[in-house]
C-alpha cells in the first residue's frame, strides 16, 4: 500500500525520504529545525578540498563536515534537466515541506516546496525554499545511538 503524506508534512525518516530509502532505517534527511541548528551553532569557511569547492562546517566540539558546492539539477517543461552552478553553490534538502498557492500572470498555481540549506562561494549560508524540480542534494544524517 502507498503511504500518503499530508501537505506541509515532515518526510524525514519516511518512505518518501531518499536518504532513508537508499541507506536504511537509521538514515534520514535532516529536518528544517536541524538545518537551522547547524547554521546557527556552527562556523564555516569556504575552501577547496581535494580539488572540490565547498564549505567546511565546524561545530563547537571540533567535529567537521565538508559540504561540496555540487550545484543543483534543474529542468523545465520545455528544457531537459541540466546540472548548474557546480563549484558555485550547494543546496541540501531537508525533510520539511510547505504547500503554496497563488496567482502569477493571471494563472493560479499550487505547489509543494521543500526547505533546504544553501551555501555558496560568496560565503552565504542560508535557509532556502525551492520546488523539488530544482534537484537539491541530500545530506543524510543518523541519530546518535
Amino acid at each position: 500500500m502507498i503511504e500518503v503524506y499530508p501537505i506541509d508534512s515532515e518526510i524525514s525518516g519516511s518512505a518518501l525520504d531518499p536518504a532513508h530509502v537508499s541507506l536504511g532505517n537509521e538514515w534520514r534527511m535532516p529536518t528544517l529545525a536541524e538545518c537551522t541548528e547547524l547554521m546557527e551553532n556552527c562556523s564555516h569557511r569556504v575552501l577547496t578540498y581535494n580539488g572540490v569547492a565547498g564549505a567546511l562546517v565546524i561545530a563547537d566540539n571540533g567535529n567537521t563536515i565538508f559540504l561540496p558546492f555540487s550545484g543543483t539539477r534543474r529542468s523545465t517543461y520545455t528544457h531537459a534537466p541540466q546540472h548548474v552552478h557546480i563549484g558555485v553553490e550547494g543546496v541540501y534538502m531537508s525533510g520539511t515541506s510547505e504547500y503554496e498557492t497563488g496567482e502569477e500572470d493571471g494563472f493560479e498555481y499550487s505547489m509543494i516546496t521543500a526547505y533546504g540549506m544553501g551555501l555558496d562561494k560568496d560565503d552565504n549560508f542560508i535557509i532556502v525554499l525551492l520546488n523539488p524540480i530544482f534537484g537539491m542534494n541530500v545530506r543524510p544524517v543518523i541519530d546518535k545511538q
